[in-house]
């Protein structure tokens, strides 16, 4: 047995991919009922915040304008948007198209989240096509309701969340969307979101990690810190907790493994919960990492049910 596997894997799991790429109906996940949860503030964001999510999309914030945040995808997309991840993209521009959705709603609609929020809306949406310069106009009415707490398991983890589902209709009142989010206020992050547009296909995202940035992450910070990361998923057992003092930049982090599980395609993965405090402001991440043949930790770049892990 490896060296990883004689520390840290008195137990392995089979880690079941739970994402499927298609589905016969709408199957929106669904997990173990809450009897409570304190209602949700607000998500914070700040520049530099990273999503990793299992179908390879990621996504980082590079600025504010105003209320307005500014978000990179790969795919060499941007997009600015609310705070409120509920809202629709304000706006958003890729290799193709740009757009824009016209709105009047207020910034913290649904929140602080408790079960049986509700809201309606009516957005525009004006986009155009930059091959050929034509450009479309639809005009759309979302109905929003948070209808449940439920503890949910995703690749970054298990969290508690609330569950909001979004209906969106035409001008006639055909449901033309559904949309589903699981939102963990632990981490202020949502861990999935799925969609279904009925009769042509289904698209979801799932968390693999989340990254709060803090100021004073340079370039030295990070090395610094994916080498404790590195340390504590090779040496630590789950539930021990790794702290790391940054004098420089006055930071306190804490890494925390806390499930160990081995893919179906073979690959060593963790779970890990990590708690970033500059100044006694803090801020929670969570992820999964794999190791590859040379013995490195890294958070996947895909994840996919024929594929398995791509490190």
């Amino acid at each position: 047995m490896s060296e990883v596997g004689r520390r840290i894997l008195p137990v392995v799991l089979l880690l079941v991919l739970t994402g499927c790429a298609s589905r016969g109906g709408f199957l929106p996940p669904s997990g173990e009922p809450l009897a409570v949860l304190p209602e949700a503030q607000l998500p914070r964001v700040d520049v530099g915040d990273k999503l990793y999510f299992s179908n390879g999309r990621r996504e980082w914030v590079v600025g504010f304008s105003d209320d307005k945040v500014l978000w990179r995808r790969t795919g060499q997309r941007s997009y600015t948007r609310s705070k409120n991840f509920l809202i629709p993209d304000i706006a958003w521009d890729n290799r193709t198209r740009k757009g824009v959705h016209l709105m009047d709603i207020e910034k913290d609609i649904l929140w602080p989240l408790q079960t049986g929020n509700s809201a309606s809306f009516s957005v525009r949406m004006s986009y155009q096509n930059k091959e050929n310069g034509s450009r479309r106009m639809y005009d759309r009415q979302w109905h929003c309701e948070v209808d449940d707490t439920e503890r949910m398991s995703v690749y970054a983890g298990t969290f508690d969340t609330y569950r909001i589902v979004c209906e969106r209709y035409s001008l006639k009142g055909n449901l033309s969307q559904r949309r589903i989010w699981h939102y963990a206020p632990e981490i202020e992050q949502f861990i999935s979101r799925w969609d279904d547009y009925p009769g042509r296909r289904i698209a979801y995202l799932e968390l693999t990690a989340y990254q709060p940035y803090v100021n004073g992450m340079d370039e030295r910070w990070k090395r610094s810190y994916w080498k404790h990361l590195r340390q504590a998923m090779e040496r630590y057992p789950s539930g021990e907790r790794l702290n790391w003092y940054d004098k420089q930049s006055d930071t306190l982090v804490s890494i925390t493994p806390v499930r160990t599980v081995k893919s179906s395609d073979g690959k060593f993965c963790r779970n890990y919960r990590l708690n970033i405090t500059l100044k006694g402001e803090a801020r929670n991440g969570a992820g999964m990492v794999c190791r590859d043949r040379k013995g490195y930790w890294k958070i996947p770049k895909s994840i996919w049910q024929d594929s398995g892990i791509r490190l």
